[in-house]
């Protein structure tokens, strides 16, 4: 049986329909049952149905597009492979260049696939999100500071006095969480990363904790509503005492790792991380 592929441009971005055409007439000498997302009819192959059977999800566009649409395609427990159209990318493996020469590992019998914690947010209104980067809880229109309060299991870990507050997957630990001083984390790291934004003290260092443990987080200030922000894409109000539960999602990022793609060469081309031993170099 043909492994299936549906292709996944970036709705606002006219160049990844075009690289979503290109790829489907490259991928057909391959052999793929090729269907694209729905509303995307100009690709030329046909449009996925809810919960077809897909081998794979390729996603075209830049990291946002990424998020967004492996948020949307999570519940089909299919693998993701990023094709590059933004300008950073970090999530995407392959461009299309050369993705004739990518694609051919999908067809091999074993494919190595990673997987990555996914967090859940539940709302004091019940209303449940899922992040593959990170939820933010920041000060929105508030002028000055606020204080959040932070809980696992009842028991108090601390009080922040912040701009606000990110709680990190390992995916989203190159994103936000890295210019608030967060560490850099292992992808397939199954931790969660706590790290506030501009604190009143030096003293709030970034944590770093199990990715099974389950962490409320209540706005104590009375001020104006904050903002609790999933992925940067989906915002919402929380009000002062009110509560969010942020925990480990039961869903996974299920990520194609290609042969000859290393993470670490992505580090250093991406964040200019060294990555060349001193005692390789020449002299």
């Amino acid at each position: 049986m043909k492994k299936s592929l549906c292709l996944v441009p970036t709705r606002y971005k006219a160049s990844t329909v075009e690289i979503a055409r290109e790829l489907a007439n490259m991928l057909k000498q391959l052999d793929f049952a090729i269907f694209v997302e729905e509303g995307f009819q100009e690709v030329g192959v046909p449009a996925i149905v809810p919960f077809q059977k897909i081998d794979y999800f390729v996603l075209i566009g830049g990291d946002g597009s990424f998020v967004a649409s492996a948020r949307k395609y999570l519940p089909w427990n299919a693998p993701f492979i990023g094709v590059s159209a933004g300008h950073l990318n970090f999530l995407a493996d392959t461009s299309i260049s050369l993705a004739l020469l990518d694609f051919k590992q999908l067809l091999e019998d074993h494919v190595e696939i990673e997987e990555r914690v996914v967090l859940e947010c539940t709302m004091p209104n019940k209303e449940t999100f899922i992040a593959i980067n990170d939820i933010v809880l920041h000060r929105g229109v508030n002028p000055g500071i606020v204080e959040l309060s932070v809980f696992s299991n009842n028991e108090f870990i601390c009080d922040y006095l912040c701009d606000g507050l990110i709680l990190s997957t390992p995916t989203g630990s190159t994103a936000y969480s890295l210019s608030a001083g967060g560490p850099i984390v292992y992808p397939e790291a199954r931790t969660l990363t706590m790290a506030s934004i501009c604190p009143q003290s030096l003293a709030y260092r970034p944590i770093v904790l199990p990715a099974d443990i389950a962490l409320e987080v209540q706005y104590l200030t009375n001020q104006k509503p904050i903002q609790v922000s999933v992925d940067g894409q989906i915002n919402r109000e929380l009000q002062p005492m009110e509560r969010i539960l942020v925990k480990s999602s039961s869903l996974k990022l299920k990520m194609v790792k290609l042969k000859g793609h290393s993470y670490w060469i992505k580090l250093s081309q991406k964040l200019g991380l060294k990555v060349k031993s001193r005692a390789d170099q020449p002299g």
